[in-house]
């Protein structure tokens, strides 16, 4: 049985770390594992950066130092109207010499996704890639997720080998 969430819980609290990851953890007397990873919410969550600050970004994407954002908290005033949450990867190139790349959260009706990259080019700025998806983390290189799942998994795995002891 669930007791909720670890984080309130007074075994966990003393160990004095928060889990820095798109989850939570919830503690389940008498299952298997004492700690089980589970999202804390239904929100869609993306990667979010843009190359031409952060070349990390690029590809192949680097989410070593990086968590997903939830895409509930970066909605902008003005997307309230739309009712969806998308995760949307460009790639531009600029004067015909580097390719940017940027990654986020975007919001659109259903309806109206198809026109989330369609992006006017300029005599500078040209649209070379745009890719929009429904999953968390789908806006990453393949196997991004792998990391943001070993950093949800790691404070359970802790917690299990401190209590085994």
């Amino acid at each position: 049985m669930c007791d909720g969430s670890v984080e309130n819980h007074p075994q966990y609290t003393q160990l004095g770390f928060k889990p820095q990851c798109p989850c939570r953890l919830v503690y389940c007397e008498g299952d298997a594992l004492d700690y089980v990873a589970t999202y804390a919410s239904d929100a869609l969550r993306c990667w979010k950066c843009d190359s031409s600050y952060d070349p990390m970004c690029g590809d192949p994407f680097n989410t070593t130092h990086r968590t997903l954002i939830d895409c509930e908290s970066e909605r902008s005033q003005s997307s309230y109207a739309a009712n969806h949450a998308y995760c949307k990867k460009t790639k531009e190139s600029e004067n015909n010499r580097q390719s940017l790349i940027s990654r986020a959260c975007v919001w659109a009706n259903e309806g109206s996704k198809n026109t989330i990259c369609s992006s006017p080019s300029s005599p500078y700025r040209k649209q070379e890639h745009c890719s929009i998806c429904e999953t968390d983390g789908c806006n990453g290189s393949p196997g991004t997720m792998v990391p943001s799942l070993i950093s949800c998994l790691a404070p359970a795995m802790l917690w299990f080998v401190i209590k085994g002891r």
